[in-house]
């Protein structure tokens, strides 16, 4: 901003400018004063909206270097924190991944621990069946040949008790025919006398 010269027009009147007309003299002598005055007040008032502006601009500089200083510390402090939570969520990524696996390997084996327990069982389950089935064809096998030995012992006893019976029967009837003979026998023996006294 270029400054106005200060310039009184007394100071013209006073030096006796030839060129002023009278009336401007006049009007430097009554208002000469007020014009001076109107001057100073217009330099200081200059002067101090130049030092307002220069405080103002000095102001608005050290603002916004602290804006920018405040800005780019809370710039920093959110980039920090995007990379410390960024890290901590790779990390609890890992960690999610790292207990996955383990989970998956408790799974894996308690699968194959469930797997041989009950392939176990199924061997047991199958030697107990064929033991079972064995011990139960054993006893059968047992118990037919006890019967058999039964059967073929009561077969032999109702033999020998039908030979015995047979044998009483034919000892009975052997003793009936003895009986009937010895009686046929004596019958004759008194007929044959009775016969011959008949004849004499």
């Amino acid at each position: 901003m270029t400054p106005i010269p200060d310039r009184n027009p007394a100071e013209g009147a006073a030096s006796g400018d030839p060129e002023r007309d009278p009336m401007s003299q006049i009007r430097d002598i009554l208002f000469g004063s007020q014009m001076r005055e109107m001057q100073e007040n217009l330099s200081d008032l200059r002067q101090m909206i130049t030092i307002s502006i220069e405080q103002l601009r000095t102001a608005l500089a050290e603002q916004r270097r602290s804006l920018e200083a405040s800005w780019s510390l809370q710039l920093q402090r959110m980039q920090d924190r995007m990379r410390i939570e960024q890290n901590d969520r790779v990390q609890g990524d890992e960690n999610i991944g790292h207990q996955l696996r383990l989970l998956l390997e408790s799974m894996e084996r308690k699968h194959s621990e469930l797997g041989e327990q009950l392939q176990q069982q199924h061997s047991a389950l199958t030697t107990a069946i064929q033991s079972a089935c064995q011990q139960v064809e054993l006893s059968n096998k047992t118990r037919h040949q006890q019967l058999s030995v039964d059967v073929d012992e009561r077969i032999l006893e109702l033999k020998r008790r039908e030979r015995a019976v047979l044998r009483q029967l034919f000892q009975h009837l052997g003793d009936r025919l003895n009986e009937n003979d010895s009686s046929q026998i004596a019958v004759e023996d008194d007929t044959i006398p009775n016969v011959a006294k008949g004849t004499h």
